[in-house]
């Protein structure tokens, strides 16, 4: 019984659907599908808020500031202002599509899987796609800040 809610939530991290699962499946466990999609969703928050928070700090303290200081000093920061700019937009994409997927989960939370079970485990896939995404551009941003990272070393060695 354990397993089958637990294929539900896995649904969720792994990118299969809860249709696999069945409509009988998602009745019996519905109780505590809902409690574990509970718990998701207060980590989820928790951890995205505090991405953001560490991202939009990084960006306006760090990346933009620097950026500055190398054009004052005349330094060509090209790559740098690029990387930048790209880091800008998929924070606010990020920002967006959390508040997207926060929706998702929220309306998946809403149903009532007794009674609606082909409804929840359709809305369990969109929701997992909407959690996917996040995790793409959390890899993005990550990757920026290291090829924002290993340019500075070429940029201070041309100086």
């Amino acid at each position: 019984m354990r397993v089958l809610i637990i294929s539900l939530v896995i649904a969720l991290f792994t990118g299969g659907t809860a249709r696999a699962v069945g409509a009988e499946t998602i009745i019996e466990q519905c109780g505590t599908a809902q409690t574990r999609l509970t718990e998701l969703a207060i980590r989820d928050g928790a951890l995205a808020d505090q991405l953001t928070a560490n991202y939009e700090h990084i960006l306006l303290n760090l990346l933009l500031p620097m950026n500055e200081r190398l054009v004052d000093n005349q330094q060509t920061v090209g790559i740098l202002t690029a990387i930048s700019d790209d880091f800008a937009g998929v924070l606010e994409q990020w920002r967006d599509d959390t508040a997207l997927y926060t929706a998702r989960m929220q309306a998946l939370r809403a149903i009532n899987c007794k009674t609606a079970p082909l409804q929840f485990a359709a809305n369990l896939t969109e929701t997992q796609g909407a959690r996917t995404l996040l995790a793409q551009q959390n890899r993005r941003l990550l990757d920026l800040l290291t090829e924002y990272q290993a340019a500075l070393p070429e940029i201070w060695h041309n100086r």
